[in-house]
C-alpha cells in the first residue's frame, strides 16, 4: 500500500514503503538522543523512538537522570494505517515527537506533558556532519542475529526540559544521536533458542564499548570490542571536525577503572593511534549510569518483553528507578537489580598528539561480562 514516501524519487526496491525487504520481526528503524549539560548540571537526558514494520508498531522513550533518580517513560502504538497518511518528517508516538527540520542538520525534539512528569521542547542543530560506522553483522548457529547499520553526530541542544513542574533551560548543551536500522537481537519479544546456550550466555566473556562525542569543532565516535584473551574483534575510531575534514585510526586501545566492588567505570582512556601520532580521550563520568533497561532496553517494559512488541493501540507506562549506588539498581517493586547495559554521560579531554587539550563531552558505554582474563576481570 502506498504511503508518502512513495511520491519521492527514493525507491530502492521495486516494491512500496509500506513494508520491509524482509520478514523479520526484529527489522527496526530507531532514532536515540542523548542531551547532557557539559559542565555535568542536570537533569542528563536521554530520549528516541524507533518503528517495527513487520511487528505494525512505532515506541518511543525518554529518561531524565537526577538526584540519584531515573525517571524514565515508555510509549507504544499501532504504526498503521497513520503510516499511509503521515508526513514522513514527522515521528510520534503517544507526546514524544521528532520532526526534521533540515535533514542531517535541525531536528525538533518534543514530549508533551503526559503523567511521568518530564517534558521538554529542543531544538538539536549539527555541529558535524554524520558519520557512517561500520556495518553490524553476526552470526549464531547460522542464523543472522545482527545485520544493521547506524551513523551517529553529534551537535548543540538548545531549548527547555521540565522534571517534576522545575523547568530547566537548555542553552548549548551536548547533544549527541544516531540513527540505525536493520535487524538486531532482544527486538520483538527476543531471538528463538537455538541451543543449549541463549543468545546472552553465547555473549560472556565479551568487553562492548561505545563512544560518541564533541569537543567544540571536533568530535568523533569510537568503538572497541574484546574476547576473553584480548583479541580485538571489532575496533572503529575517527575524529571528525566542522568544517568536514577527518582522521581515521588504524588501532584503538583502551584502559578503564571501574567504581570498588562493581563493573562501572569511574575513569577511562581511549588511546586511538593514527598515521598523525596517538590522540587520547580521556573520560569521567557527570552522571550516574543510565540503566538502558528503563528504556526498553534488555528487554524493558514492565512485561519484560522490550522493544517493537504489540501492546495495543496505544500504551503508556512510567516509573522511577533508584540509582544512586554505582552499580546496583532499586526498581519501582523494591527489586535489586545489576542491569548489564549501563551507559553514562561524561566529561572529557581531548589530547592531541603535541599534547594540545580541548574539553568536551560525550556519552560513553563500557561493557564488561563474564571472565575476562586479559583485563583482570573475573
Amino acid at each position: 500500500m502506498l504511503s508518502p514516501l512513495d511520491e519521492t524519487l527514493r525507491h530502492l526496491l521495486p516494491t512500496s514503503f509500506d513494508h520491509a525487504g524482509t520478514s523479520d520481526p526484529r527489522f527496526f528503524d530507531r532514532y536515540w538522543f542523548a542531551i547532557y549539560d557539559p559542565d555535568g548540571a542536570e537533569p542528563a537526558m536521554n530520549t528516541g523512538m524507533c518503528s517495527y514494520l513487520n511487528m505494525n508498531v512505532v515506541d518511543g522513550y525518554a529518561s531524565m537522570i537526577s538526584e540519584g533518580k531515573q525517571h524514565n517513560a515508555r510509549f507504544s502504538r499501532a504504526l498503521r494505517p497513520e503510516l499511509y497518511t503521515s508526513d514522513p518528517n514527522v515521528s510520534d508516538v503517544g507526546p514524544v515527537r521528532v520532526s526534521i527540520l533540515e535533514p542531517f542538520r535541525r531536528l525538533r525534539l518534543e514530549l508533551a506533558p503526559n503523567d511521568s512528569g518530564m517534558a521538554y521542547d529542543l531544538e538539536w542543530a549539527a555541529v558535524l556532519s554524520p558519520h557512517e560506522e561500520l556495518p553490524n553483522f553476526s552470526r549464531l548457529r547460522g542464523r543472522v542475529t545482527q545485520n544493521y547499520v547506524r551513523y551517529n553526530q553529534s551537535g548543540t541542544v538548545n531549548g527547555w526540559m521540565e522534571l517534576d513542574g522545575k523547568r530547566t533551560e537548555v542553552r548549548d548543551w551536548w547533544g549527541g544521536r544516531d540513527h540505525s536500522w536493520g535487524v538486531r537481537t532482544d527486538i520483538a519479544g527476543g531471538d528463538p533458542v537455538t541451543g543449549d546456550t541463549d543468545m546472552r550466555s553465547a555473549r560472556s566473556g565479551f568487553l562492548w564499548t561505545w563512544l560518541t562525542w564533541g569537543a567544540g569543532e571536533v568530535g568523533g565516535h569510537v568503538q572497541l570490542h574484546e574476547i576473553p584473551d584480548g583479541t580485538k574483534v571489532h575496533t572503529e575510531a575517527v575524529l571528525r571536525w566542522a568544517d568536514g575534514s577527518e582522521i581515521h585510526a588504524g588501532d584503538v586501545d583502551l584502559e578503564f577503572e571501574v567504581f570498588p566492588g562493581t563493573r562501572r567505570f569511574a575513569t577511562g582512556t581511549y588511546h586511538l593511534h593514527t598515521p598523525a601520532g596517538t590522540w587520547r580521550i580521556v573520560m569521567t563520568p557527570i552522571s550516574r549510569s543510565l540503566a538502558m533497561l528503563g528504556l526498553g532496553y534488555s528487554m524493558g517494559y514492565e512485561d519484560r518483553q522490550g522493544f517493537g512488541v504489540w501492546r495495543g493501540q496505544e500504551h503508556a507506562e512510567h516509573d522511577v528507578y533508584d540509582i544512586s549506588h554505582d552499580e546496583d539498581v532499586v526498581l519501582p517493586d523494591g527489586t535489586v537489580d545489576r542491569p548489564y547495559h549501563r551507559d553514562c554521560a561524561v566529561r572529557l579531554d581531548l589530547i592531541a598528539p603535541d599534547g594540545t587539550v580541548t574539553p568536551g563531552a560525550g556519552h560513553c558505554a563500557i561493557l564488561p561480562t563474564g571472565v575476562l582474563p586479559a583485563r583482570g576481570i573475573e
